[in-house]
Order: structure tokens, then C-alpha cells, then sequence
């Protein structure tokens, strides 16, 4: 990873450990919103369990709980992708884990590496968690990239969504760049593209590395501090 002058993290089970219940604070978010919008728009209701039913199917098909919905009744995506966002709960996000991992960024910046979000969730959470993981200081708003930014494309779409990305970074090329993740289809358009890859695997639950991932790290501090090591022991100095 000598390589580089920018990481582009995940943020949501990257930058931070989602909780174990994650799936049913994601139904308890999902059921409401979308109950709502039916009777507002005046289409049938649906039983909860079947709008969890159809947001399952919905994640393991596009990535998102709330994308069929959209796309079956005509909702405006932006609108439900904003809301689904500012309806989840901040306390899903730990406190702010441990100095270094604050350190570590900052020290990597003096190395002359950038950072910047890149979230399949809105920039109105991203900034609401990054506060909770007092890391605002470290992500400005225009150094936060979502869906936005790629007109709807996730990350596991290809290409596109990476190449709209670069559009906003004029000053990086991909082959210079680190992709983190926490899923690994979200990581073969940043591979195809020409970006390093990396996944954070808080579980251990990888017993081998897919082919298109680099590396694997157990968290964000163990990977930035390769980095650092690496960088000190290029440069004559002892790691650290």
C-alpha cells in the first residue's frame, strides 16, 4: 500500500461494527416509512411482514431495503433514501473507539493521503455518525460522497458508480486509490476500475481472501497503521 494517496471508506460496518440486531432495527425503520407512503398515495396497505419480506428481497437483489418499493410504486428514490436514512437510529453507532484510531488518520494525512466517505446511506447520516465517532473533524461535508453522487448507482453496479466518484476527484487517479469495504461485491467495480482493495472483517469471518480484495483487516486502526509502519519503514525510520 505504498502506493496511494487516497482511501475511499465505507462508512456504515466499515468505519464502524454494526450491531448484531441490525436487521431488525433496518425492519423497524423499513415497515413504518413504507406503510405510510401506501396510505398516503392511496395504494393497498401491506402486512409488515410482507413489506419485510419484500425489503429482504429487495437488499439481496440491489443492495438497498427501500429500492423495490420505489421502483414498484413509482416513490421518488431520493425521497426514500433520505428518509429511511434520517429515521435510523444514531445509537446503532458505537462511541468513539479508541484515540489511535483518530491518531492514526491525521498521521496518515501528514503522509499525504486523503480520505473521503463514499456511503450507500445519505450525507445527513454520514455526518450524524461521523460525529458520534468524533471524526468530523476528519470528513468535511465535501469530502462525504453518497448516491448522490452517482445518480442512484450502488457500488456493486460496476464501474459507473466508481467512475462518478473519480469525476469529484480530479486530483487522484484510481490506480493511486484504496477502496474499504465490509462486502465484498461492493468492491469489483473499485477492482476493475484500478483501485486497491480492502475489506474490514470485525468477525473474522473470511477464511481466504476473494480474489478481487488485496487485503483484509480485522479493523480501520490495524489497516491504517500498516500504512503508517509501511510508510516509517520506507522511509529509513523504525516502525512504530
Amino acid at each position: 500500500m505504498m502506493n496511494i494517496d487516497l482511501i475511499v471508506w465505507d462508512l456504515d460496518g466499515t468505519k464502524y461494527r454494526l450491531p448484531t440486531n441490525m436487521a431488525s432495527i433496518t425492519n423497524m425503520v423499513l415497515v413504518p416509512m413504507i406503510q405510510r407512503r401506501l396510505a398516503e398515495s392511496g395504494h393497498p396497505p401491506l402486512e409488515p411482514t410482507k413489506i419485510i419480506e419484500l425489503g429482504k428481497k429487495s437488499y439481496e437483489q440491489s443492495g438497498s431495503v427501500w429500492l423495490y418499493f420505489a421502483e414498484k410504486y413509482g416513490f421518488d428514490w431520493h425521497d426514500l433514501h433520505a428518509e429511511f436514512n434520517n429515521n435510523m437510529p444514531i445509537e446503532i453507532v458505537p462511541s468513539a473507539p479508541c484515540p489511535s484510531y483518530k491518531n492514526l488518520i491525521q498521521e496518515t494525512k501528514k503522509m499525504g493521503i486523503e480520505h473521503v466517505i463514499f456511503t450507500h446511506g445519505n450525507k445527513a447520516w454520514a455526518s450524524k455518525a461521523l460525529e458520534k465517532l468524533d471524526l468530523t473533524e476528519e470528513f468535511s461535508a465535501e469530502r462525504i460522497f453518497d448516491l448522490t453522487t452517482t445518480d442512484g448507482s450502488f457500488k456493486h453496479h460496476g464501474i459507473q458508480p466508481f467512475q462518478a466518484l473519480f469525476k469529484n476527484l480530479t486530483k487522484h487517479v484510481p490506480e493511486r486509490a484504496l477502496m474499504v469495504e465490509d462486502t465484498p461485491i461492493n468492491l469489483t467495480g473499485a477492482k476493475q476500475i484500478g483501485m486497491q482493495t480492502a475489506i474490514i472483517d470485525y468477525s473474522s469471518n473470511f477464511s481466504s481472501k476473494p480474489e478481487h480484495v488485496d487485503y483484509i483487516f480485522t479493523t480501520p486502526q490495524a489497516l491504517l497503521k500498516r500504512i503508517v509502519d509501511e510508510r516509517l519503514g520506507h522511509s529509513g525510520l523504525p516502525p512504530v
